[in-house]
């Protein structure tokens, strides 16, 4: 499952892509190895899944793969649910802002989350851009992806006049998935 958390992520295993180191940030994701359907999920409304074709769009010129076939389902979920799912943010000052769950091809959205608020929807970019990564690509980790999708995500916001606030630094470390070379 992919998730998008606010806060340094230290790593985590990947048969659901986490969508979110993001360490400090709004929003951020990491894959995590788990997949199951959070219980109280609700369906996202029409016009934010009307979404999906646009942003879907606008993915094929900034990312190198290629789209998957259909439409993902779209769920909110609240933050209890989304911890459950992802259990590595054990930091409580980690918000958990997305997951996508290629298992199941279901991202889900932590509420509250608002088409209207052009940083809600750059979690969706950043979980749709994880959707195109899943099982496309050898990542060295669950992490190593989570670069690329910040990098996405701060595109789209960027071309909306707005920031990520991403902790590049911190984001960088938690995509090197193997041990640090520190020397004496």
């Amino acid at each position: 499952m992919t998730c998008e958390i606010a806060g340094i992520i230290p790593g985590c295993t990947a048969a659901i892509v986490a969508t979110g180191i993001a360490a400090l940030l709004p929003a951020a994701a990491i894959p995590v190895d788990m997949a199951m359907a959070p219980p109280a999920a609700a369906t996202l409304g029409a016009a934010a899944a009307g979404l999906v074709p646009d942003i879907e769009t606008w993915l094929d010129s900034h990312v190198p793969f290629a789209p998957k076939p259909g439409t993902p389902e779209i769920r909110l979920i609240d933050a209890n649910a989304a911890h459950a799912m992802a259990p590595f943010t054990q930091r409580e000052d980690l918000r958990v802002r997305g997951l996508y769950d290629p298992a199941l091809d279901t991202v889900y959205l932590v509420r509250p989350w608002s088409a209207d608020d052009v940083h809600d929807v750059s979690t969706l970019v950043h979980e749709l851009a994880h959707r195109r990564q899943a099982g496309l690509a050898d990542w060295n980790c669950s992490g190593a992806e989570e670069l690329s999708a910040y990098r996405v995500q701060e595109a789209w916001l960027g071309e909306r006049g707005q920031t990520g606030r991403t902790d590049w630094f911190s984001a960088a470390l938690a995509a090197q998935c193997g041990p640090r070379d520190i020397h004496p």
